[in-house]
């Protein structure tokens, strides 16, 4: 079932891909290769296409698509060392933009009989439905609505009222109209669960034995996921990588979404794709699908740089979404189970959890690993083994490895060269390994929390880099010079790094930096000549740099600033008159700051201050 769906989004990524590799590369192309791509293996994937499209009556055999599949990511890490071979030796921009084409999709409408009998403590509110259909005024239209999340039974108890024979239950007509999910259900997505969880246990454990998960309780689930978008079906699969009942930070989970190429921006023109995911988890809120638990629109409004939001995923949802994850997650707990094995197909995500130096690695994920696109560690001990199997891994693009208890990066890091997202915060590490200069595909990386005392030269080359996360490196006392060759650098958080003095001058040279976070940086004292240079940013966090002394006159020019705060900045006593210039500030933060503000503020109309 989402093995076919992954199969497709996989395929209709790749023939855009050849299609635009052909395009793109056919001048130094060798003529066999061209030749394979457009007379064998494109008209070979229109096929595929074609054979996937069928409706879920006529189903792929699931060794066939196991055996498609595997052939499908083959050819996927073949493109992605083409692309890599590109990028060494063009100095233009090669990089492929995974397209996807929007096919008609069959519906799949599943209706379960009910079968009263199996309907397990429903009597009461049949009952009570049937009740208040009897007292309704039969020159009046009654309107009953019965609301909650997927799966707790609001079409079964339905169908009970619409199927009941009992004698003075007799109607002259009975229709049944299905109405298609197409709706906002955003305002049911946090429905309370006090009635399904109050219900007896007695009650539960029969309805748990007497249904199927994989057909009745899961039916309702079948509807919506059935009518996503293959791209939001992607992104929905990608979640079954969490633990259950874990806390998902929503920007992260964008991040990660971006770097598996799970999103297509160009389906939306010009639409960034980090918005793009945004509308991607309303639509997942919207289906009930993820719960929020938090909001930042709970916060001040006007702060550009909330809290995250933090997302779950239902339990139920949850059961529904492993079912379906099946095929395509190797999930291996080795405190719980080291002996589980997976199917004959390979997979996409790889999570490991608990391996330690007595574990022995799994030969299921030796053997079948190489097609995985992400791989995730959690809370595991053993680095030597886990080094090598990042050879294994090498055409992953997401690596997890926060919170292991690591003492240093394996070298054989260096193989992961067409790696996008790393993460190793709460890492021991004093240092990164040279050989993570070949990670030139690198567009998210994480080192927060770690013990990182000299940044090297090679992390300026990273010129793919979009997000770096340098938060409470507490060892950490300057940057490279050359950062300002990072320049498609958005993202670049240096909270809690109490031994930077100083920014190098180069910093200026961001282009695209949009959100740059100082906070606590108690030992920072000024600022570049030409801050003011970086004309794309947004927000600019200073909170608790309790030895800045003042602003540079070219600070006036940041143009687009939204947001600033300059909360217990104890030693800058007085805001210049050029701040008035900026004319984009909405937010301005001076708590505990004892600031002289200047006239030049009563120009910014839109301004809202904070100092309390």
């Amino acid at each position: 079932m989402a093995g076919k769906a992954t199969a497709f989004d996989v395929l209709r990524g790749l023939k855009r891909r050849v299609d635009r590799c052909r395009r793109q590369y056919t001048p130094w192309l060798p003529w066999k290769l061209d030749e394979a791509l457009s007379v064998g293996v494109n008209p070979t994937l229109s096929l595929l296409l074609d054979m996937l499209l069928l409706p879920p009556p006529a189903p792929v055999p699931g060794d066939e698509l196991g055996t498609i599949k595997g052939a499908l990511y083959e050819l996927e890490d073949l493109l992605d060392d083409l692309d890599e071979h590109a990028g060494r030796n063009n100095d233009a921009e090669f990089k492929l933009h995974y397209q996807h084409a929007n096919p008609q999709h069959e519906k799949y409408k599943e209706m379960v009989e009910v079968n009263g009998a199996t309907i397990i403590g429903r009597d009461t509110e049949k009952q009570y439905l049937k009740d208040l259909l009897s007292q309704s005024n039969p020159d009046d239209l009654s309107i009953l609505p019965i609301v909650g999340l997927p799966g707790l039974g609001k079409t079964s108890l339905a169908r009970l009222v619409f199927e009941d024979k009992e004698e003075g239950w007799d109607f002259g007509l009975r229709i049944w109209i299905h109405v298609d999910d197409n709706f906002d259900l955003e305002k049911f997505a946090n429905q309370d669960m006090e009635t399904w969880l109050a219900a007896g246990n007695d009650e539960l454990w029969e309805l748990v034995e007497r249904h199927s998960l994989d057909r009745e309780v899961f039916s309702s689930f079948k509807q919506i996921y059935y009518d996503m978008s293959l791209m939001l079906k992607s992104c929905f699969l990608y979640l079954s990588v969490f633990p259950r009942g874990s806390d998902i930070d929503k920007d992260e989970l964008i991040r990660q979404w971006i770097a598996l190429d799970l999103i297509n921006s160009s389906r939306h023109g010009t639409l960034p794709a980090f918005l793009h995911g945004e509308m991607f988890i309303e639509a997942l809120v919207s289906r009930s699908f993820l719960q929020i638990v938090n909001t930042s629109l709970v916060t001040e409004k006007k702060c550009k740089n909330p809290p995250p939001t933090i997302l779950k995923v239902h339990g139920l949802v949850y059961d529904f979404l492993r079912y379906i994850a099946a095929d395509d997650i190797f999930t291996l707990d080795y405190a719980k189970s080291p002996n589980i094995s997976v199917r004959n197909q390979p997979f996409r995500y790889a999570v490991l959890t608990n391996y330690s130096w007595q574990a022995k690695m799994h030969e299921d994920f030796i053997a079948k690993a190489k097609a995985a696109k992400a791989a995730i560690f959690r809370n595991c001990e053993a680095t030597m083994p886990i080094a090598d199997i990042f050879p294994i891994l090498r055409y992953s693009r997401l690596l997890d490895l926060s919170g292991c208890l690591f003492q240093e990066l394996p070298t054989s890091i260096g193989e992961l060269k067409h790696l996008r997202y790393l993460n190793v915060s709460f890492f021991r590490i004093t240092e990164l390994p040279n050989e993570m200069c070949c990670l030139r595909s690198l567009e998210y990386l994480d080192l927060s929390k770690t013990c990182i005392e000299v940044l090297p030269l090679f992390v300026g080359a990273f010129d793919k880099l979009k997000y770096f996360n340098l938060h409470g490196c507490g060892k950490l006392k300057n940057l490279p010079q050359n950062i300002g060759d990072l320049k498609r650098l958005e993202h670049l958080s240096l909270s809690c790094c109490p031994e930077i003095r100083e920014l190098p001058s180069s910093i200026s040279g961001l282009d695209e930096l949009k959100l740059l976070n100082l906070s606590s940086c108690t030992k920072l004292e000024l600022l570049p000549h030409q801050f003011g240079n970086l004309s794309c940013l947004e927000s600019l966090e200073m909170a608790g740099c309790c030895s800045l002394q003042r602003l540079p006159e070219s600070f006036g020019g940041l143009s687009k600033l939204c947001s600033l705060s300059l909360a217990s900045c104890s030693s800058l006593q007085r805001l210049p008159d050029y701040i008035g210039e900026l004319c984009s500030l909405e937010y301005l933060n001076i708590s505990r700051a004892h600031l002289e503000l200047p006239d030049s503020l009563t120009k910014l109309q839109s301004l809202h201050i904070v100092n309390s």
